[in-house]
């Protein structure tokens, strides 16, 4: 039988090869039919949903696949000796994609920055706090029932936050070395617009003065239903996994702004 190669044509490595494995044994978990495999998939599911949409969507990204920091830099480098032709033919950009008529006040790219300063010491500290709780579940080791558990989800929880934290630092220093760059997109912008003309009472109104292009402030309230969400996953081609990363997300941003709503001002 023929190796599993990826896209570069290079084999995956042990440490991939490890994470499809624990990702095929935990979706087959959710397989399984009725007892404690089934149960503990379905609570862990359950965690996932708690868990930030930020730090699960920055351990998704495989930094491995992206251009090398160092073809970026501003010191001496290969590409910095090609000639001018060539280093224009060799940039790199990465489109950070947004609805202009829906996003004015903020700059994207400068949001996305804050965000990403403030997450990477936050994922650097989660990461050696869970490798702190592992010794911790070593007496669960003497159950031999079931696998321990405890010690699988806190190898399992610095793992994210670690991945977590090598691509916002990643991300960071590819935004300001200027690779990521702001698009507008037409095509997201007739998606809020279109899932704004079912908003209700005042905030339909607030959105449509001045013929359409004073907006609802609260993006959340844009992607009320799993339709909308449908429409942005055809619009970009994105797998159907996504859909229930994308409702984990608008949920939780909801959550956040009911949140905010209550606080008392100070």
């Amino acid at each position: 039988m023929p190796k599993k190669t990826e896209p570069n044509g290079q084999s995956p490595t042990l440490l991939k090869r490890a994470q499809e494995k624990a990702s095929e044994t935990w979706s087959n978990w959710g397989k399984a039919p009725g007892g404690w495999k089934l149960k503990v998939h379905s609570y862990g599911e359950k965690i996932v949903d708690r868990i930030d949409f930020e730090e699960l969507a920055l351990a998704s990204i495989d930094t491995s696949l992206g251009p090398k920091i160092s073809q970026l830099g501003t010191q001496e480098s290969e590409g910095k000796k090609l000639s001018e032709k060539q280093t224009k033919t060799h940039t790199v950009s990465i489109p950070l994609i947004y609805p202009p008529s829906f996003i004015s006040s903020i700059d994207p790219i400068v949001n996305l920055r804050d965000q990403l300063a403030a997450r990477s010491p936050l994922h650097r500290r989660k990461t050696w706090f869970w490798v702190g709780m592992i010794p911790f579940t070593a007496p669960f080791m003497l159950i031999p029932i079931m696998p321990n558990l405890p010690f699988f989800f806190c190898v399992w929880r610095a793992w994210t936050h670690w991945k977590a934290h090598k691509a916002s630092t990643y991300l960071l220093e590819l935004s300001n070395q200027g690779a990521i760059q702001t698009v507008p997109s037409e095509d997201l912008d007739n998606i809020y617009s279109n899932a704004s003309r079912a908003l209700p009472g005042a905030t339909q109104r607030a959105i449509t003065e001045n013929d359409g292009i004073e907006h609802d402030s609260s993006i959340t309230q844009l992607l009320p239903d799993p339709s909308t969400i449908s429409h942005i996953l055809d619009a970009y081609s994105l797998p159907k996994e996504a859909k229930r990363l994308l409702l984990r997300a608008v949920e939780q941003a909801k959550t956040r702004s009911q949140f905010d709503n209550t606080k008392p001002e100070s």
